[in-house]
């Protein structure tokens, strides 16, 4: 056997031991590249690769399939014995439990042939809808048919990423009878929401009987006092209506099932674009500072904002971080660009009335900041990106990252080897990924390295990422593909005060690189961080937001 034989058996055998074990994905990038940039490879060995992965990644998919499968089932199926779907945004019954069966043949709930689910009650239907499509947030719903005496309860699950019917379930639905629900006690609301036992007693009569001037008698208080208690608790749950206030009541109260709760506790918010797409954010700081609009990195978990939050108080800082789409429970937008997301930002700014905020992003987060930038000039006060990606031809040649290098040169021999190998990675690094930062750290500056496996960091910023991966970390795969094609703007359409900050010591995106895309963006301010590499958000986000905020001297090294 030649020795070109000898290495494509072992490139074969690396790829199907990756399938079993995708964690160790990142073993396969140098051989895979090392192969793939002989000069003697022809296009049927290439399509041979191909039909190989292909295979190894059916298989991976298949594994991953019924992970996801076995966890959603355990999890959410034999909690309870009532009848159970799980639907899809399309409104489309994908499984359901034993219990479910009756109800389906011959109840208010109907599935037709090809699995629609039938409801014979409209504004039930419309309700449910707006649930299955992320309209109502990632919270609980407690939907209420009084035409069939019937309770939904809603329950938006984690998304999985397995190209298996399981990947379309986007809620699971539990049906009970009307007669099921009880109204949750004044102490169990109390312990619950946090709010005064006055507050609790009143909430308690709204669950019961849903009016305000009822409930107010009740009491024996003026409707002017129930009125300014309902104030009282939507200002302390951050829930905005009394529809959604006695919902987000009833649903714990019937199952004692929390809400999906952020890390810290901040609430998800959200809201329906003109085009039904769902857009979130996350709020810190003064409500009524002056608006600092954040892109997180590609992973969402940096920066941080939690251990900040009183630091932006003390700045007055209104700082909103809009969640990119696939994140979160902002819709994903595979096909969409940059700029494309620079009119969501338009949007966004419009509905909730900020005026001139200030633009921030790092990492991936940094492109879609300056393509708002580039496209509405006069929305922003100014734009300040950190540690950010660069468009490819500003890039030079031998300055990427041993692991980024190779993962270029696997799209320019051909992206679906790229695409392949990623599908396989996504189930490593969504089950383990402080595996994934361990074998990323080998490509890194020892202070980066060391950043990122320190357990204290890690405690902060992997809860982060699982929240932002809720439907799927598949967008990864999207981010770097729109990464690598035009931008589709213009730096030089850039006109309002920019600044670009860098560290020194990042092996990712080098130093030059991004001195390059700073030149390229008229009258912007470069900043290098001379002790920094590809995390400077971990130790010098404060001082980065008082230079964008213009709240006192800088005090960095500057280099023209």
């Amino acid at each position: 056997m030649d020795i070109q034989q000898k290495q494509w058996d072992a490139l074969i055998g690396r790829i199907y031991e990756t399938a079993l074990s995708p964690g160790d994905w990142g073993e396969l990038l140098e051989p895979m590249v090392d192969w793939c940039q002989q000069e003697k490879q022809d296009l049927a060995t290439m399509e041979a690769l191909l039909a190989h992965l292909d295979r190894a990644v059916r298989s991976s998919n298949h594994m991953h399939s019924q992970e996801d499968q076995n966890h959603l089932l355990n999890d959410m199926t034999n909690r309870l014995p009532w009848p159970m779907l799980m639907v899809d945004d399309q409104l489309h019954v994908v499984k359901h439990n034993s219990a479910a069966d009756r109800i389906l043949a011959s109840g208010p709930l109907r599935m037709a042939d090809g699995g629609a689910l039938m409801l014979s009650d409209a504004k039930l239907k419309q309700q449910l809808q707006q649930v299955v499509r992320l309209q109502h947030g990632r919270d609980s719903q407690l939907l209420h048919s009084e035409q069939e005496k019937m309770v939904l309860l809603c329950m938006p699950v984690f998304r999985s990423d397995a190209p298996d019917e399981v990947s379309r379930v986007t809620t699971v639905v539990w049906v009970f009878a009307d007669r099921s629900v009880a109204a949750p006690s004044v102490k169990s609301l109390a312990d619950l929401f946090g709010i005064s036992p006055a507050e609790a007693r009143l909430l308690h009569l709204l669950c019961k009987v849903g009016n305000l001037s009822q409930s107010a008698e009740l009491l024996s208080v003026s409707v002017h006092t129930a009125r300014t208690q309902l104030k009282s608790i939507m200002g302390k749950t951050g829930i905005s209506s009394q529809v959604a206030l006695v919902s987000r009541a009833m649903s714990h109260a019937l199952l004692a099932t929390p809400t999906l709760a952020t890390h810290d506790g901040h609430e998800e918010r959200f809201m329906v674009l003109p085009d039904h797409r769902v857009l979130s954010w996350f709020e810190y700081g003064c409500p009524e500072g002056k608006p600092l609009l954040v892109m997180e990195n590609q992973a969402g978990n940096m920066p941080c904002h939690e251990p900040h939050h009183d630091w932006y108080v003390s700045q007055g800082l209104r700082v909103l971080v809009v969640v990119r789409p696939g994140f979160g429970i902002s819709s994903p937008c595979p096909n969409g660009s940059f700029v494309d997301f620079a009119d969501d930002l338009r949007y966004f700014c419009e509905r909730l009335n900020l005026q001139q905020p200030i633009l921030a992003g790092y990492c991936f987060g940094g492109p879609y900041a300056l393509a708002a930038a580039a496209r509405y000039p006069s929305l922003f006060q100014q734009v300040g990106v950190i540690g950010s990606l660069v468009p490819w031809q500003y890039m030079h040649s031998g300055q990427l990252d041993p692991m980024h290098d190779r993962l270029l040169k696997m799209v320019d021999r051909d992206p679906r080897i790229f695409i392949s190998l990623g599908k396989m990675a996504l189930r490593g690094v969504n089950r383990s990924p402080e595996k994934f930062f361990s074998f990323f750290s080998r490509f890194l500056d020892p202070k980066d390295a060391s950043l990122i496996n320190d357990p204290a960091v890690q405690a902060i910023t992997l809860p982060q990422l699982r929240q932002r991966w809720f439907q799927g970390a598949r967008v990864i795969i999207d981010d770097y593909l729109r990464v690598l094609r035009p931008w589709k703007f213009e730096l030089t359409d850039i006109t309002i005060p920019t600044q670009v900050w860098h560290g020194a010591l990042d092996r990712s995106v080098q130093v030059e690189s991004a001195r390059a895309m700073a030149e390229a963006i008229p009258g912007a301010q470069f900043h290098v961080l001379e002790n920094q590499g590809r995390y400077p958000v971990i130790e010098c986000w404060q001082e980065f937001v008082e230079a964008l905020a213009g709240s006192i001297p800088q005090t960095i090294t500057q280099r023209a």
